[in-house]
């Protein structure tokens, strides 16, 4: 945060500048730091995930749901739970975190059964196929358009038919004191931001979806939701 100034005059993240490294690469090399990091994001999950899942009942009706940057299984694990309907769902993330989310002993009576895989890599470079609905929560604000609408697209190739129902934060002129602070935090670690609806609207167009509607949840996130133009 000390080098907000930076990123905002530069546009780039001031993180890089205090750490001579992006985000990622920085906790990639600090395990711990990474772990801890993971936590947090479970506990994101774990905290408000029953409200999102719960508020969003198309999930019960996809066969197959992946959740793209799904750290170890929190949110997903939450969609299967909820949704017994949903006969697989697939965490994909990178190989470090499906490893983390493996050694979840609580975990094992899905993966066991067969309703919970994993595809670890970089989902800018591969996505699964053969997948129903494609979730997100709270990460498509850490890249710009053009990445997004990059990612997009591999899952409009990947999976012609289905959905796209992100779990985020959305900006707005009546966004709350949290969102607004989240915004700034995002712009100083990663020269990430929050996205107004209609700005979700334009991305996903370019990726060749049609954003329907904008879910609320009774959290300080929603559902987006796109599905094939």
């Amino acid at each position: 945060m000390g080098e907000l100034r930076r990123a905002g005059r530069t546009g780039g993240p001031g993180f890089e500048k205090a750490y001579d490294t992006n985000l990622w690469a920085w906790l990639g090399q600090n395990p711990g730091a990474a772990r801890q990091f993971n936590d947090a994001m479970r506990e994101f999950s774990a905290t408000w995930g029953p409200r999102i899942v719960a508020s969003y009942t198309p999930f019960g009706e996809a066969s197959v749901v992946a959740d793209l940057g799904g750290g170890t299984g929190a949110f997903l694990t939450e969609i299967l739970t909820r949704y017994p309907s949903v006969s697989r769902g697939v965490v994909v993330d990178q190989p470090s975190v499906v490893e983390q989310a493996r050694a979840r002993a609580d975990l094992a009576p899905l993966i066991s059964s067969g309703r919970l895989d994993f595809f670890p890599g970089d989902f800018f470079a591969d996505v699964p196929t053969g997948i129903d609905v494609y979730t997100t929560k709270q990460i498509t604000h850490s890249w710009s358009d053009a990445q997004l609408v990059s990612l997009l697209k591999r899952c409009r190739d990947a999976s012609p038919n289905a959905k796209f129902a992100a779990a985020e934060l959305v900006q707005s002129h009546e966004a709350s004191k949290f969102l607004r602070h989240f915004d700034i935090m995002m712009y100083a670690t990663m020269a990430g931001f929050l996205r107004s609806g209609d700005e979700y609207a334009d991305v996903f167009a370019q990726a060749g979806y049609e954003l329907q509607r904008i879910v609320p949840t009774g959290t300080a996130f929603a559902i987006i939701e796109a599905t094939p133009a």
